[in-house]
C-alpha cells in the first residue's frame, strides 16, 4: 500500500486538463506520462483534452489513445481556437475530482509529482495549490524554504511581481480554488499562468506554495526564454506581463507608484533577457 491508496478516495482524485494544439509530436508522451504516475492507479484520474482547433494529426493521436486506454477516464473536447486559457477553462467547468493539475501537451510529469503532491495538499488543508521547480532550475530568490518539513516555500502576491518559479504544468491546485476564482482570464494568451497566480495568492493569501523539487520535463528541453514555444517568445510574453500590470492595476491590487515602478522592472528585465538570447 502507499499513502495516496490509504488515504485518498477515488472521488477525491484528480483532473488532468490538457490544452491541445498543433502538438502531434509530443502529446502521447504527455499523456503516457500520467499513465505512469507512481502509486496511483488509473480511477484517481481523470483526463480532459481540449483541442484548441489543432490542424494537424493530434485530435487523432488522444482519440487513438483513449481507445487503447479504457480504464482511464479520458473525455476531449473540440473548440476552434480560443488560446491555452479558454481551453483550461472548458477543462476546469468539466472537471469533478477535488483537484485539478495541468499539463501541457509538451511537457511531462515525472513518475512521482501526483504522489509527491497530493500528500502535501492532504497534509496541510491551508494549502490549496503546489508547484514544483522544473529543468534542475534552483530556487532563487524572493523564494526560500518556509516549511523545511515538507520543502516548500510560500508563494505571495508581492514576490510574483518580481519573479514567477511555477509553471503550469508543475501546478496541483484544489478544484474549489480554481472555480472560485473563476479561473483564467481569456484575454491573456501570454503570461496567463502569472496572471493566474496573481490572483490566486490576491484571493486566497498564504494557500500557494512550490516543492522545492524538480517534478516535470519541461517542453522537451526548451527553454523558458529565447527559444520555441510561447515562453520562448520574448517580446509577446513581455506584453503578457504588462497585460497582467494592467489587470491588476484596474482591481486596483496595486497603485499608481508601483505600477510605474513595475513597468520599468519588466521592461530592464525584457532587455536583459533580450541581450542574453542575442549573446547565446
Amino acid at each position: 500500500m502507499n499513502w495516496v491508496s490509504e488515504n485518498l478516495g477515488l472521488e477525491e482524485g484528480v483532473s488532468v486538463i490538457i490544452p491541445l494544439y498543433n502538438a502531434e509530436e509530443t502529446i502521447l508522451a504527455a499523456l503516457q506520462s500520467v499513465v505512469r504516475q507512481r502509486n496511483c492507479c488509473s480511477e484517481l484520474f481523470e483526463i480532459i483534452i481540449i483541442n484548441d482547433g489543432s490542424e494537424d494529426n493530434s485530435l487523432q493521436i488522444v482519440e487513438n489513445f483513449k481507445k487503447e486506454n479504457t480504464h482511464y477516464n479520458v473525455s476531449i473536447y473540440s473548440q476552434i481556437n480560443l488560446g491555452v486559457s479558454a481551453a483550461r477553462n472548458v477543462g476546469i467547468a468539466a472537471s469533478t475530482k477535488k483537484y485539478i493539475a495541468f499539463l501541457d501537451a509538451d511537457d511531462e510529469w515525472l513518475p512521482d509529482k501526483t504522489a509527491r503532491q497530493l500528500s502535501i495538499l492532504e497534509k496541510n488543508p491551508f494549502i490549496k495549490g503546489i508547484g514544483s521547480l522544473y529543468q534542475e532550475r534552483p530556487l532563487l530568490w524572493p523564494y526560500k524554504i518556509t516549511k523545511p518539513k515538507e520543502n516548500i516555500a510560500i508563494v505571495t502576491f508581492g514576490k510574483l511581481l518580481i519573479r514567477n518559479e511555477i509553471q503550469s504544468s508543475t501546478l496541483l491546485i484544489s478544484s474549489a480554488t480554481a472555480k472560485i476564482m473563476g479561473g483564467f482570464e481569456e484575454a491573456s494568451r501570454y503570461a496567463e499562468d502569472h496572471l493566474f497566480f496573481l490572483k490566486m495568492t490576491h484571493y486566497f493569501e498564504g494557500s500557494l506554495y512550490i516543492l522545492n523539487e524538480n517534478l516535470i520535463r519541461y517542453g522537451h528541453g526548451k527553454k523558458p526564454f529565447g527559444e520555441s514555444g510561447l515562453s520562448g517568445n520574448l517580446p509577446k510574453m513581455y506584453k503578457g506581463f504588462l497585460f497582467n500590470l494592467n489587470y491588476i492595476k484596474d482591481q486596483n491590487w496595486i497603485s499608481n507608484y508601483e505600477n510605474s515602478i513595475l513597468r520599468l522592472f519588466y521592461f530592464l528585465k525584457y532587455a536583459l533577457l533580450l541581450i542574453r538570447t542575442y549573446i547565446r
